[in-house]
């Protein structure tokens, strides 16, 4: 019988690092108000945790070294650390409060739905549409922090616009794990 593998420690921190970032952006973004050194900062952060999210998934895979830890560590680094991002942007208004809301809905649905597909023996790898919406997350969360830099008196139409293609691709994303957990074996 063989020993389960040990996921590379570097790549595990590294998927570990986005949640650490976020705690750093909802402190930044929530306690420090408007000031442009604190969404600069907040920005950086963001884009951090969004690289990180891609060089923790290419090394992975280059290294050989994708584990059953990491398979499961990954999208919950990336949902909580994307999750408290919007959270924070909503808290200071820089992105419709139902945002976080319906991310948080998605990410236990999509859970759930995975779970019945598993026991109906089914594929339950990451779908087209989700890689989608974390792109689109991932875009518009550099867009919306960075918003008060750029966006002048322009910013409620801004907001509502990034929020609701946000929504939208994450609402899409749900679409294909409800359908395969529901639908006969």
């Amino acid at each position: 019988m063989t020993e389960p593998r040990r996921p590379p420690i570097l790549i595990t921190m590294l998927t570990g690092s986005r949640l650490v970032l976020a705690l750093g952006v909802a402190i930044l973004t929530v306690w420090s108000g408007q000031m442009t050194w604190a969404i600069v900062a907040s920005t950086l952060l963001v884009a951090a945790i969004e690289l990180s999210d891609l060089a923790d998934g290419y090394l992975a895979r280059r290294q050989n070294a994708v584990s059953q830890f990491g398979k499961l560590f990954d999208p919950y680094s990336d949902s909580l650390s994307r999750l408290t991002v919007y959270w924070s942007l909503a808290v200071v208004g820089r992105c419709l409060a139902f945002v976080p809301l319906l991310m948080a809905l998605r990410d236990i649905t999509v859970s759930y739905a995975r779970i019945l597909m598993t026991r109906q023996g089914k594929d339950v790898a990451a779908r087209w549409a989700g890689k989608l919406k974390a792109v689109v997350q991932g875009i518009c969360a550099l867009l919306l922090m960075a918003g008060p830099l750029y966006w002048g008196s322009a910013g409620k139409p801004i907001i509502w616009t990034l929020s609701f293609l946000v929504a939208a691709a994450t609402a899409n994303s749900v679409l294909s794990y409800v359908r395969d957990a529901l639908s006969p074996t």
